[in-house]
């Protein structure tokens, strides 16, 4: 979360990722039955005003989550998730 002027802030589409399949231990499965199909989370947001101008494919880090590319898709700017920032805090 990150705060951005609300007078010149435009409007995105975060796209982040999961992991495709469900669990690797079952290799003998049919991938129908390991399918992740939760594995995209869409989410609308407000951003700074640079990316709306910004060239596609343009890589990014969004501070505390991760890296983003840039698309426009159907008029609308998507971040699409790239690479993920680790997370360790209180994780053994």
């Amino acid at each position: 979360i990150h705060w951005v002027n609300a007078d010149d802030a435009v409007d995105v589409e975060i796209r982040n990722y999961d992991y495709l399949l469900k669990d690797a231990e079952y290799a003998g499965q049919d991938f129908n039955e390991r399918m992740n199909y939760d594995s995209v989370h869409v989410t609308n947001a407000k951003a700074e005003e640079y990316l709306a101008s910004c060239d596609n494919n343009l890589s990014f880090q969004l501070l505390r989550k991760g890296y983003f590319k840039t698309l426009d898709k159907n008029g609308k700017r998507i971040l699409s998730e790239i690479v993920t920032m680790k997370d360790s805090f209180n994780k053994k």
